[in-house]
């Protein structure tokens, strides 16, 4: 790990428990190095704070072309689509399952919102996942229809919804187990499909 991802981790850590409150003095502390360090990678702690939250809740470009490759089952897919979206929490598993790295409080959503590009990120994210969604069912639309009447679009509208869910658990409560998490995504997203193939 390099220093510049040494003190975008700690900070992020400190930002999700605290909000931007945190003084720089405890984020080189905690990150045992010094404000030249810090400063060298990071002209302000506005900067810092922007960069140490969109870098570890958001991915740019996330590549789901796996969709249209024909050896992979549905369930496979649907697999892949969940561990491609939360691919960051399962990068960073160590902070997201870390409850002395939690607030517990709903109020930072609307700090990093404020003080970040969030909203619009968030917008290209969960649109990205939504074609996503909307591709898979269209490739399996004679399959899904056996159980399950609505439309693919309808039914990618209510997948990405269910996913925003569990994005925002996982941002601010506390989970033991991330894989077990999402392994639960995954089988109520096929409940919700009625799909049992």
């Amino acid at each position: 790990m390099s220093l510049r991802e040494k003190i975008l981790n700690t900070a992020f850590y400190l930002f999700l428990k605290k909000g931007s409150g945190v003084g720089i003095n405890e984020i080189i502390t905690q990150a045992g190095i010094s404000k030249g360090a810090l400063y060298h990678h990071f002209p302000s702690k506005e900067t810092l704070y922007k960069e140490a939250i969109t870098n570890n809740l958001f991915q740019n470009n996330l590549n789901y072309s796996f969709i249209r490759n024909t050896d992979l089952t549905f369930r496979e897919k649907i697999h892949k689509i969940i561990h491609t979206f939360f691919g960051n929490f399962i990068q960073h598993e160590r902070i997201f399952t870390n409850s002395k790295a939690k607030s517990n409080s709903v109020f930072l959503l609307a700090e990093f919102i404020e003080k970040t590009d969030m909203r619009s990120l968030l917008q290209k994210q969960f649109f990205d996942l939504h074609y996503a969604f909307y591709e898979l069912y269209i490739n399996y639309q004679a399959e899904i229809a056996q159980n399950n009447k609505n439309p693919p679009d309808l039914l990618a509208f209510h997948s990405v919804k269910l996913l925003k869910g569990y994005y925002f658990d996982l941002i601010f409560f506390t989970i033991e187990n991330l894989e077990n998490k999402l392994s639960e995504l995954k089988e109520e997203l096929l409940k919700m499909l009625n799909y049992s193939n």
